[in-house]
């Protein structure tokens, strides 16, 4: 089982850690690699970043191309994709999407429990979207 998301920004991360349950029908590794980019414009909105471009560097070839398509194959996942598209368009937010290979991508040893010193959390951690509560708790709840 994934123990969680992880957010790398600027040296700073965040990471959530699924909930006993959570894979959910609908909720699958995909839906969390989709919820993951929601959680990196969610934080963006905390940091009051606005009119700006966001480089999300991810592993998931299918999410990148849902990103770049507009949809998935999935209902749940869809939901999910319609409210990132929402958060972008109501705050003039871009996505620059990168490809980068698994081993390459910093901010996974943080989805696996390999979280950084405390020093270097995000000190603005976004609120979790409701619809997310019963599926995820941010580390913070659990290390603060």
């Amino acid at each position: 089982m994934s123990w969680g998301i992880g957010l790398l920004w600027r040296n700073h991360w965040l990471a959530w850690h699924y909930k006993q349950g959570w894979d959910l029908p609908g909720h699958n590794i995909g839906w969390g690699e989709i919820v993951a980019v929601e959680l990196a414009v969610w934080t963006a909105i905390a940091l009051s970043l606005t009119t700006t471009t966001l480089q999300l560097c991810l592993d998931n070839q299918g999410v990148i191309g849902a990103l770049n398509a507009g949809k998935l194959h999935n209902a749940k996942e869809n939901l999910v994709l319609q409210q990132i598209t929402s958060l972008l368009l109501d705050r003039d937010i871009w996505l620059d999407i990168v490809w980068v290979a698994l081993p390459d991508n910093l901010a996974d040893a943080l989805s696996r429990r390999k979280l950084g010193c405390i020093d270097s959390l995000i000190k603005i951690i976004p609120k979790l979207p409701v619809e997310l509560h019963d599926s995820l708790y941010k580390v913070t709840d659990l290390i603060i």
